[in-house]
């Protein structure tokens, strides 16, 4: 009963928005199966006109300084994403209105993707008759790494470089030895070069 509510309560988003297509909208890596043995999942959606026209842009133009070059860009990126997404925007609040379901919404105006936590199989169907206005949607990834730190025991003076002493590493290491016998500590970073 509840799986055919939400089907009807699709249909009539879909003839509300009045956008239906038979464009299908590439649901990237698991989406499908996951959505297919979970209730829910956090999903990006990402749209199809994504912000490399506002980057060509601004190169093309002259700024009296970096500054403003980057007031421009900011400016010009949170236009382009609150115009072209608006359209979603519009068909979640009208989904969760309708359903009663809470959605976390989260719009990024630097890629021109919007982040939406706890979507449904129903939401996910309803999203790809908006056709060409989405670029594809994915599942939430998670990019787990191993601790790499190295042991004191294995640092020998010779197999560095000269900045590994410059900056005292050595020193480091020791300290991290004796604070992992103590509270645990975690450490983010979406540097690639930080390994």
């Amino acid at each position: 009963m509840v799986k055919i509510l939400h089907l009807l309560v699709a249909i009539v988003l879909v003839a509300y928005c009045g956008r239906v297509t038979s464009q299908n909208i590439p649901l990237l890596g698991d989406l499908q199966s996951i959505l297919d043995t979970k209730d829910t999942a956090n999903i990006f959606i990402t749209l199809s006109d994504g912000p490399e026209q506002i980057f060509n842009s601004i190169l093309q133009q002259t700024f009296g300084s970096r500054a403003n070059q980057i007031e421009a860009l900011t400016n010009d990126l949170m236009e382009h994403a609150n115009r072209t997404q608006q359209v979603v925007i519009n068909v979640l609040n009208q989904f969760m209105a309708t359903t009663g379901q809470n959605l976390t919404i989260k719009q990024y105006w630097i890629t021109n993707q919007i982040y939406v936590q706890g979507a449904n199989k129903v939401l996910v169907l309803l999203l790809q008759t908006l056709g060409a206005v989405i670029g594809f949607i994915r599942e939430e990834i998670y990019a787990g790494f191993e601790p790499m730190a190295p042991k004191v025991a294995e640092y020998k003076e010779d197999e560095y470089t000269w900045g590994i002493e410059k900056i005292n590493a050595p020193g480091a290491w020791e300290l991290q030895e004796t604070l992992r016998t103590l509270d645990p500590i975690v450490i983010g970073s979406i540097d690639s070069g930080v390994r």
